[in-house]
């Protein structure tokens, strides 16, 4: 997972006006009233030189993205990719933002990586007028982002597994579960069993189908289970009309079940 180290803001003078807590700890500065008067070439000392083209042209409003080895000058970074993008105000560049994503494998060409680093631009912006901290931006990873399109695209479908997915995807089924965590908050499964009850709250609302019709869409055994399910994802209840449907699911149950005692 492409993982945001460092996030800071510079105005036009480029002294320092924001810094993430990763970024603070990563430069050593425990002062914070270095906000407002650290200026960018005494933070990077002489690698400032070799960033100079760099600002240049995120101070004329262009977005700059190139790898640098940080470990000569600070030790617990190494090869990164940092980004230079630039605040507007009123069609003017009044700022920019230094940000440094670690991931050494990486490849700076990586179109992934592209869309991360625009993803993450595009949160910023949003993020400076809904007023959301800087620290609770983050960047899903390409990778898992099509995992989640893939789970919304197979709802009718029974849930196939966090093995089945992982294969698919050509990742782990543990950094399955951990990434599309970090990412989305739930499990993949919960995930989509959300989807499939955002669905079914429609059907409802629509009088597409039954009870019993939706138990069956959804791969459930029994309209029961489904409207166990979908009470408990909705946090609300509905009442379980059983129609002819949902009687025969009911009955074809019981009657699997005793078969199974022969």
């Amino acid at each position: 997972m492409i993982k945001i180290v460092m996030v800071s803001y510079w105005d036009n003078d480029e002294v320092l006006r924001y810094a993430s807590l990763k970024f603070l700890r990563q430069f050593n500065i425990s002062d914070k009233k270095k906000i407002g008067t650290l200026t960018l070439s005494e933070l990077l000392g002489p690698l400032y030189n070799s960033h100079l083209p760099h600002l240049t042209s995120v101070l004329s409003g262009n977005p700059r993205v190139f790898e640098q080895d940080l470990s000569d000058s600070f030790t617990n970074l190494r090869l990164c990719i940092i980004t230079y993008y630039p605040d507007w105000k009123d069609n003017l560049p009044v700022g920019f933002y230094l940000q440094i994503f670690e991931k050494p494998e990486i490849n700076l060409h990586d179109p992934d990586l592209m869309m991360a680093i625009n993803q993450f631009n595009n949160s910023i912006v949003k993020s400076s007028s809904s007023g959301q901290s800087y620290e609770e931006i983050s960047v899903i990873d390409p990778q898992i982002e099509r995992v989640a399109e893939y789970l919304k695209s197979i709802l009718l479908s029974k849930f196939p597994g966090l093995s089945h997915i992982a294969e698919i995807h050509f990742m782990s089924a543990s950094k399955l579960k951990r990434d599309f965590k970090v990412a989305y908050g739930v499990s993949p499964f919960i995930y989509f069993r959300k989807l499939q009850m955002d669905v079914a709250e429609q059907y409802l609302k629509e009088k597409r189908y039954r009870i019993g019709e939706l138990a069956t869409i959804f791969n459930f055994s029994n309209p029961y289970n489904f409207t166990s399910c979908y009470n408990r994802f909705k946090n609300k209840s509905i009442d379980l009309k059983l129609d002819l449907l949902s009687i025969l699911a009911i009955f074809m149950m019981i009657f699997e079940c005793e078969l199974s005692k022969f």
